[in-house]
């Protein structure tokens, strides 16, 4: 639901890199949509008028910030088992749905239909479908998601879901709960009947609405300060300290358009990265480990922590790491090309080493490098 959001800030920010000082710059846009808004507005720079335009959209389609969408992610050993759970669970959230039917407490009566059932029946909910990449580790991918204007009520259709899967006892199988989604899993909410299968990248950030207000801007440490020297310390216990500084990081990391961040550039020494490579999939590595990597890459690199420079340096072109959610869940994360580059970089920050100590040649200024690519 973000695509035309992230078009008009990718063709703005990309717009605004044209010309340099008193030389002019041309921006061609090669599309197949001209008449889309994120493209029109993009074209005349016109912030206004596109904000406008995608706030109308998320009104009508009921999404954030218009309305609050939890989504729904189940993984299993069997797909059968997936499917199954899937379609017991959205079963669950249909008959709290029915007139009558609600656990909560009745507030107020209007011609024989309480409050809280015309509260629930305004409830949509979207699938279940496969995950757009339907299968990791030999773990299969479900997903659903429940949209309502009222965020509570998302928190309490989760207790209620939550509260039926350990009734059931889960064997083999995980849910995971995720508060208006910074993507989605993949799944086209235009065509619900079709069980669709897209790109995406692989672990989402889950980002929480209830903090959102409390998320802020943190200093990045700069190439002589101390602690980027040190060597950092294991995650044990997700607490609500940490998942403020998960948070920040990601707010921080898109605030300075980095691509990834380590917790000891902001002066916090924990085994805590962020990345972004697309600026459509964050990840977040909790107490990462590089357990494979094989082939070679040499390419320009650069870092937060050492600004307006660059340089040269070899890395594998294929990386394999164990690391943990935010919910101390671990997982494998496989990635090549860019990706293997900022994972092997943001770990090098984990162990108090900056990408400089590894450069072949000198540094050379960003604005050079720009020009003469």
């Amino acid at each position: 639901y973000r695509a035309g959001e992230r078009t008009f800030q990718l063709l703005t920010q990309a717009a605004g890199r044209a010309g340099r000082g008193d030389k002019p710059g041309e921006v061609v846009i090669q599309t197949y949509q001209p008449e889309h808004y994120s493209i029109v507005h993009a074209a005349k720079q016109d912030y206004q008028g596109f904000y406008e335009e995608e706030i109308t959209y998320r009104e009508f389609m009921q999404y954030p910030p218009a309305a609050h969408m939890l989504a729904v992610l189940i993984t299993s050993r069997q797909q059968e088992q997936g499917e199954q759970l899937s379609d017991e669970m959205t079963d669950v959230i249909a008959k709290q749905m029915r007139p009558g039917a609600q656990v909560l407490p009745e507030e107020s009566v209007t011609d024989g239909e309480t409050k809280t059932e015309r509260t629930w029946q305004r409830l949509q909910v979207i699938g279940p479908a496969e995950a757009s990449i339907s299968k990791i580790n030999d773990q299969y991918r479900h997903v659903f998601y429940i949209k309502h204007p009222d965020y509570q009520v998302l928190v309490q259709i989760k207790d209620i879901l939550e509260h039926f899967c350990k009734e059931k006892e889960l064997k083999n199988q995980t849910v995971q709960y995720d508060f208006d989604p910074m993507n989605t899993y993949g799944y086209c909410a235009s065509v619900i009947a079709d069980r669709m299968q897209t790109g995406s990248l692989v672990v989402m950030y889950r980002k929480r609405l209830e903090m959102e207000d409390e998320m802020a801007i943190r200093k990045i440490r700069e190439i002589g300060d101390k602690v980027l020297t040190k060597c950092c310390k294991e995650v044990t216990e997700i607490t609500p300290r940490i998942q403020e500084l998960i948070d920040d990081m990601f707010e921080t990391l898109y605030e300075a358009e980095g691509v990834g961040l380590a917790a000891p550039q902001v002066g916090i020494l924990k085994r805590i990265v962020v990345i972004d490579v697309t600026g459509e999939d964050p990840l977040l590595l909790i107490n990462p480990k590089l357990i494979e990597s094989s082939g070679e890459q040499t390419g320009y690199e650069g870092c937060l922590s050492v600004p307006g420079k660059h340089g040269n340096v070899t890395r594998p072109n294929y990386v394999k790491v164990i690391a943990y959610d935010e919910n101390l869940n671990p997982f494998e994360l496989e990635g090549t090309e860019l990706l293997a580059r900022a994972i092997c970089h943001e770990l090098d920050h984990l162990e108090g080493h900056l990408y400089v100590e590894r450069v072949e040649g000198e540094l050379i200024d960003t604005e050079d490098l720009e020009e003469e690519q």
